[in-house]
Order: C-alpha cells, then structure tokens, then sequence
C-alpha cells in the first residue's frame, strides 16, 4: 500500500489513513507493508495484524539530505518488490 501526498504536508498526515488501509487487510498471517511518500520525503511501515495489530515506522529517507537517501529508498522498494514476488 503507498500513500502519496502533496510535497508541501506532513508525512505523518497520512500515518491514519495508511493504517486505516493496512488494517483492513491485516486478517492475514504475514506482515503488510505500506509507504508513505510526498514527493521528497519517505516514510516505511510494517503492520503485524491479530488481536492486537502492532505497526513499526522506518526513518524518514529524505531526497534532501547531503547524503541523498534515495539508494536506501530503491533497495528498501526492491526489498519489498522481493516479499511480495516470492
């Protein structure tokens, strides 16, 4: 599930609605996956569903940062493509 907003809000505006979402679907025994993203910032989460559903966020990867996290971002994306595929 990937959440997309304006580059100008908050990533964690979104946190709600993308859990929301990952909720619906967590009847399953794997973990779901969800990415929120504006344009420049990127955040991961992983939702573990049951009886008490419990989520984890990554770091926020940022294009801006000296660094660039956008490596980080596409190896995380290939992680995930990988979970799905197999």
């Amino acid at each position: 599930m990937i959440e997309a907003k304006n580059s100008e809000l908050s990533l964690t505006k979104a946190l709600p609605q993308t859990l929301a979402y990952l909720l619906a679907g967590a009847e399953q025994q794997k973990p779901l996956f969800g990415a929120i993203l504006n344009g420049t910032e990127f955040i991961f989460i992983k939702l573990i569903g049951g009886a008490e559903p419990k989520y984890s966020l990554s770091n926020t990867f940022s294009l801006l940062n000296r660094g660039n996290d956008l490596h980080q971002v596409v190896r995380i994306l290939r992680r995930l493509g990988h979970l799905v595929v197999d």
